[in-house]
């Protein structure tokens, strides 16, 4: 019966340590996420350097409380390191991004969305950086991993797409980005109308392309094609707000 009783205490002390610990989990969650909000708060009042100390601190406890694989642990350095960019401070954001890409390689796999989110915002900062080549690369390789997984209709194919384009255009290599518009102009097509404003906005890109490239004529004439459609559609939307069709004219200019 003794032992029986020991038993039965220490089953309960240990039911009891894991409610503790449940609610320690809890509590530090909840404080992470209010402490995210308020920084919030602070960065929509351009108060940067505050909101950088407080993310800091967030950063540390969300490292102590939460377990590696939390999606919080990755908020918090998404949070940081959007701070560290408005603040120039580029080497210590590239250092939170690489470190987001390790913990996501190490529990996910190489090509989750979190993992593929995690290099293409490394590649940013490197673009920030001046460094055209390693952010070339990596853009290139998570193209073809979203490629691959998600097809070339998904959106976050289509913004790999655009933040590699725009590191090429940085490096003077115009046929390729041309080429790239182009390919991404015919994708779109076949599920968009012509003025619709992603179409616009990719000719709108492609003819700026042209430009850059000495193609002058061809420039031109797409970006007249592409100012009369929102001419026609900034028509077509007053014509639906004046009959009262409020939605029908959001559509057209959206």
């Amino acid at each position: 019966k003794a032992t029986q009783g020991l038993v039965f205490m220490g089953e309960h002390l240990e039911k009891q340590e894991k409610k503790s610990w449940i609610v320690r989990r809890r509590f530090n969650e909840c404080s992470w996420r209010c402490g995210n909000l308020l920084a919030l708060v602070l960065t929509a009042k351009g108060r940067w350097r505050q909101a950088e100390i407080l993310l800091r601190g967030l950063w540390h406890l969300a490292q102590l409380t939460l377990p590696e694989k939390n999606r919080d642990v990755l908020q918090s350095i998404k949070n940081l390191t959007k701070v560290l960019k408005r603040n120039e401070n580029l080497e210590e954001a590239e250092k939170m991004h690489r470190m987001a890409v390790a913990i996501c390689v190490r529990c996910f796999k190489k090509d989750h969305t979190y993992t593929l989110n995690g290099r293409n915002n490394l590649a940013i900062v490197l673009k920030k950086q001046g460094r055209w080549q390693e952010a070339e690369q990596m853009h290139r390789e998570v193209l073809e991993v979203r490629r691959r997984v998600l097809g070339e209709n998904h959106e976050d194919t289509q913004r790999s797409r655009n933040n590699l384009a725009s590191v090429l255009r940085e490096q003077g290599k115009w046929q390729e980005v041309e080429d790239m518009y182009r390919e991404l102009l015919e994708v779109r097509r076949r599920d968009l109308s012509e003025d619709h404003r992603d179409i616009l906005c990719i000719r709108h890109n492609l003819a700026s392309v042209l430009q850059e490239g000495g193609k002058w004529q061809e420039a031109e004439q797409m970006r007249r094609e592409v100012m009369e459609v929102r001419r026609q559609n900034a028509f077509a939307a007053r014509w639906f707000k004046g009959q009262g069709e409020a939605k029908n004219a959001h559509v057209m200019i959206n």
